[in-house]
C-alpha cells in the first residue's frame, strides 16, 4: 500500500491587530462562565474559552498568525457571542446598581438653608 496526501487550497487570514479586555478588568461572573475571550498582554494574545460537549477549550489568537478562512469565521462567532454574554452580564449589574438605589437621585444642585 503506498502513502496518499490529499491536499485543499483554502483562504488564509493574517490576524494584524488584537484587543480586548484583560482578564483583571472583567467581571468574575464573566470569568467563571463560557464563552469568555480576554487579553494576555504578557503573551499577546487573546485568550478564547468556549465549551464543546461539556469540556472547556481554549483557542489563542495571536498578532501575526495566520488563520483559515474557516477558523476565523468560527472563532470570530464565538467572540460575539462571548461579547453578548459580557454585555448582558453588564447589563444584569446595571439593573442590581439601579435597585439598590431605590429609585433616589443624586443631588447635583444647590440648596440655602434659611433659619
Amino acid at each position: 500500500m503506498g502513502i496518499k496526501i490529499e491536499a485543499k487550497r483554502i483562504k488564509m487570514y493574517k490576524i494584524k491587530d488584537v484587543r480586548a479586555l484583560e482578564y483583571d478588568e472583567l467581571p468574575n461572573e464573566y470569568m467563571e462562565g463560557t464563552p469568555r475571550v480576554y487579553m494576555s498582554k504578557k503573551y499577546k494574545r487573546l485568550t478564547v474559552i468556549y465549551n464543546v460537549n461539556g469540556k472547556e477549550q481554549v483557542a489563542f489568537i495571536r498578532m501575526d498568525s495566520m488563520v483559515s478562512e474557516y477558523d476565523l469565521t468560527w472563532l470570530m462567532e464565538i467572540v460575539e457571542l462571548a461579547g453578548d454574554r459580557l454585555h448582558k452580564i453588564n447589563h444584569t449589574n446595571d439593573n442590581k446598581t439601579d435597585k439598590k438605589d431605590n429609585g433616589a437621585t443624586e443631588w447635583t444642585g444647590t440648596y440655602t438653608f434659611e433659619a
